[in-house]
């Protein structure tokens, strides 16, 4: 999800058992509780775009 005044800021959320990968960045810690964290990455490439709120009846 894109946040922040100009949609230049990224968040994730993390909701899941760890599984340890032979991708994860060197030191790691796989034991350190990680899920239900929210991480905040400020993009300068990318820009998201303003969420679109449909208008649904149902009659």
């Amino acid at each position: 999800m894109f946040g922040g005044d100009d949609l230049r800021d990224l968040y994730v959320t993390t909701a899941a058992e760890v599984v340890r990968l032979s991708a994860a960045p060197s030191g790691y810690d796989f034991d350190a509780p990680h899920n239900g964290s929210l991480y905040r990455f400020r993009l300068d490439d990318v820009r998201g775009v303003k969420e679109h709120f449909a208008n649904i009846s149902i009659k």
